[in-house]
């Protein structure tokens, strides 16, 4: 059974908001992503998923398959936090991957730029489509989720 977490103030919650307001020497270095989709293209895609933080009140789709030993921490319903106007209950903290800049441009290169995106599972449509259509990178500036 997951750890609970009941208090906004837990260390590891103030992580995950540093982590989801973009603040890495707070994170520990570890991005924010909300949402199950997001979740899943993070692990779809072999990113390194350190937590998932899971809102006491969800359940995991059995399709998403969660690696044995990833740490799954439950969170009481009024202590989860979120960066988004509607909280999906389920958030994690990913090491960000890292590309050189030559790699993002190499052929002929395709860079989408997003900018304030407050919905994850916009984001989410806009990293597979940009995929879809080969592009070769994908920057998220400040405000993004």
């Amino acid at each position: 059974m997951p750890f609970l977490i009941t208090s906004r103030t837990n260390s590891r919650l103030k992580q995950l908001r540093a982590a989801l307001d973009g603040l890495p020497r707070l994170s520990e270095g570890y991005i924010g992503i909300e949402g199950e989709h997001l979740l899943e293209e993070a692990l779809r895609s072999g990113l390194e998923v350190k937590s998932v933080f899971l809102r006491e009140d969800r359940v995991l789709p059995a399709s998403l398959i969660l690696p044995p030993t990833l740490e799954v921490i439950s969170v009481a319903k009024d202590a989860f936090i979120s960066a988004t106007e509607a909280p999906q209950g389920v958030a994690a903290l990913v090491t960000p991957p890292r590309h050189s800049p030559e790699a993002l441009l190499r052929g002929k290169p395709l860079i989408i730029v997003a900018e304030a995106l407050q919905d994850p599972g916009n984001l989410g449509t806009l990293i597979r489509t940009a995929e879809a259509f080969g592009a070769t990178g994908l920057v998220t500036l400040s405000g993004t989720v």
